[in-house]
This record gives C-alpha cells, sequence and structure tokens, in this order.
C-alpha cells in the first residue's frame, strides 16, 4: 500500500515536471494540488521533510510560468551582421 502511495506521488510530480516543461500551467497547477492533497492525506504533516516538501509545492503553486519566451531576434540580426562583415573582410 506504501509503494502505491509512494508511486501515486511520484506519477503526480512527474507530471507537473513535464507540463512545466511543455509550459502547460493549467496541468502544472493540478499536478502540483494532486501532489499537495496525497502528501497531505497520506504523509504524516509534523515530520520535516513532509512540511518541506508541503511548502516548497505552495511556493511552485504560487509561481507563474506565463512569462514569454525572450526574444532573440536582435542576436541573430547581430550575428547575420558580423558575418556579413567577415565576408566583405576575406574577399
Amino acid at each position: 500500500m506504501i509503494r502505491r502511495k509512494h508511486s501515486e506521488l511520484s506519477q503526480r510530480l512527474l507530471g507537473a515536471r513535464l507540463s512545466l516543461l511543455a509550459r502547460d500551467e493549467a496541468s502544472l497547477k493540478t499536478d502540483l494540488r494532486s501532489a499537495s492533497e496525497w502528501l497531505s492525506r497520506y504523509y504524516d504533516g509534523s515530520n520535516k521533510a513532509v512540511a518541506a516538501a508541503q511548502s516548497t509545492l505552495k511556493q511552485l503553486l504560487q509561481s507563474d510560468i506565463g512569462s514569454p519566451l525572450p526574444d532573440i531576434s536582435e542576436s541573430l540580426d547581430a550575428a547575420r551582421n558580423l558575418k556579413l562583415v567577415r565576408e566583405r573582410v576575406l574577399r
């Protein structure tokens, strides 16, 4: 029974990790909430490790992953320009 509980918790945390990588905030929050519920239901909340895990899950639930990806167009333009300058010098 304990292995099943641990396995379910591990699956929720793995799902949260995959959701984070996919930038799927809704699924991430769902999996984090489920993991938190599993910790509360099946683990001793007075245990320091469990309390630390709950605290971390709470922080993760409050974080926003929806920030836009950085724009690298200026860096690409600079690299292209440098390449053009080098090609002109070599001619």
